[in-house]
């Protein structure tokens, strides 16, 4: 289930994470496998993103490893599924708050978005016309894929029910009234700001597989005065978030949040 590996960091389900050659061979023959996690990602580029369709398969070689197949700029590239390392921030007998040690993935926060500002009572952004106030992540995009597509790709069913819930119930669809998408279980978030500054401001290694999506900054919980910048350290593509401004419709880096019974 839940390991930990040191004092301050635990592994905890897996990702596609590290490139490797094409894995197809005749002695170690792959079956394609059909997963929850791409049935939600049909449904969300349906809902959201102009129809298009997963660009990846998932599948599985005889000695039990799990690979992914993502097409990237035409050609498919393959990725190793491996645990995520978590580092905690914070615990308790009974639970964990885990924050991701890397750069998993990358997506936009929301697809379609513009700002307006009403006199004396400050800035509010609207998302598919609806007005939100400035902390908008409980009822984005970002949060329903990483309820869905996430959670399922990261996540067995088992571990799943040793997630706790981090937000209201009913945010998370607050701005999803569709009779295509399931319920969602509200997991998964981002950290803020302030949690950032808690941490020291780290700068976050990004795996193989979220490079593969032409990235070099990752998410805050809030997007609307946080931006970000790319840095190179020891020859190493590493990503920081700094205070200012980022549009929420431009794709980066994902850091999940996570809550944990023990």
């Amino acid at each position: 289930m839940m390991q930990r590996i040191s004092d301050t960091e635990v592994i905890f389900g897996s990702y596609p994470q590290t490139e490797i050659p094409g894995p197809l061979s005749a002695g170690n023959p792959a079956r394609m496998l059909k997963t929850p996690s791409q049935e939600y990602e049909a449904m969300l580029q349906k809902e959201f993103l102009q129809g298009k369709g997963p660009l990846w398969m998932d599948m599985m070689h005889k000695d039990g490893t799990m690979i992914r197949q993502r097409v990237v700029s035409a050609f498919p590239k393959y990725y190793k599924y491996e645990p995520i390392v978590w580092q905690i921030l914070s615990e308790t007998e009974t639970e964990m708050e885990l924050v991701s040690a890397s750069v998993l993935d990358g997506q936009v926060f929301h697809p379609q978005y513009h700002t307006v500002h009403i006199p004396f009572t400050g800035t509010w952004h609207y998302i598919l016309n609806t007005a939100i106030p400035a902390s908008v992540y409980d009822h984005s995009f970002l949060c329903l894929w990483l309820n869905t597509v996430f959670m399922t790709t990261a996540f067995s069913k088992e571990q799943q029910g040793h997630l706790l819930e981090t937000l209201p119930a009913n945010d998370v669809l607050s701005t999803y009234k569709s009779d295509a998408l399931p319920a969602v279980r509200p997991c998964i978030t981002l950290i803020s700001k302030s949690e950032y500054e808690t941490l020291g401001c780290p700068a976050k290694s990004m795996s193989d597989y979220a490079q593969c999506s032409s990235i070099n900054d990752w998410w805050l919980k809030d997007p609307w005065h946080d931006s970000f910048s790319d840095t190179k350290e020891e020859g190493a593509l590493v990503t920081t978030a700094r205070k200012g401004f980022g549009d929420v419709d431009r794709l980066c880096g994902i850091v999940p949040k996570i809550r944990i019974r023990k």
